[in-house]
């Protein structure tokens, strides 16, 4: 029984592969993006990923500087979690249950 589901599967993959490599060919000679173009949207994927990190940054700020009390108790963490002998890396960083909560 397993066997035939595989292989049914496989039977599915091949027919997808083919379908697409159809649809490839048939689009092979439309409309290809100029160097400009490519520019163009390489800018627009990075400005895209800056502005939505930065909004993010900065509500989490605004959050922080409206909720004293959330942000005393932060703080305290990475103190703790910071010591003077302690690197700042991922893993350490994971480690902090308030700051992931936040």
């Amino acid at each position: 029984m397993k066997d035939i589901n595989s292989e049914q599967l496989v039977n599915e993959d091949h027919e997808d592969i083919a379908k697409h490599a159809k649809l490839l060919s048939t689009n092979e000679g439309s409309a290809k993006l100029s160097d400009e173009e490519i520019m163009a949207q390489s800018l627009i994927f990075f400005i895209a990923g800056y502005e939505t990190t930065a909004s993010l940054l900065s509500f989490s700020f605004y959050a922080l500087a409206l909720n004293q009390n959330i942000q005393d108790i932060l703080h305290a963490e990475i103190r703790r979690h910071f010591d003077v002998d302690k690197e700042i890396n991922y893993d350490n960083i994971n480690k902090m249950k308030y700051l992931n909560a936040v």
